[in-house]
């Protein structure tokens, strides 16, 4: 019996180790680690039978992208689901559902104030940091955000 979990086991893990390994050798022949390993589906579940240490190490390659949650598309449409509103309007409005949504994807993505600009038409990471700074201060303070903010983190999960 625990031969055979062993079996199950030391292909993924071995997967998985050549995604930590392999990752800078990917990057200089322009090769996506992700292209070889497969889908997205099978990248969390190697990952999840990994010891979370191994992840929270600094020395773990592309560790952000390895802690993150949730994907942007997934936030933009709970953000949108919990408004009622056009997952257009998300990403083009200057209001509280777009700073929530900015907010979310900063913390709980691996992506920097950068790509997440790029995601509401060309914001400047500068933007998206002052964003994200105003809305941690408004969840310290307000409990109606917090709750905002929970519910539609509760509703990605």
């Amino acid at each position: 019996m625990a031969k055979g979990r062993i079996s199950r086991l030391v292909p993924a893990l071995s997967r998985a180790a050549s995604f930590y390994l392999g990752a800078a050798i990917f990057d200089l022949h322009g090769i996506s680690p992700g292209s070889i390993l497969g889908e997205k589906f099978f990248i969390k579940q190697a990952l999840s039978r990994l010891k979370e240490g191994v992840v929270s190490r600094k020395e773990t390659s592309h560790r952000r992208l390895l802690e993150s949650t949730y994907q942007s598309d997934e936030i933009v449409n709970a953000v949108s689901d919990f408004f009622g509103i056009d997952n257009k309007e998300v990403l083009s409005d200057r209001r509280e559902y777009r700073n929530i949504c900015i907010y979310i994807m900063k913390k709980y993505t691996g992506m920097t104030n950068g790509q997440i600009g790029q995601i509401f038409n060309g914001l400047t990471f500068s933007a998206v940091a002052k964003v994200y700074y105003r809305m941690a201060k408004a969840v310290e303070e307000n409990r109606a955000m917090r709750k905002k903010i929970g519910k539609i983190i509760s509703d990605l999960s």
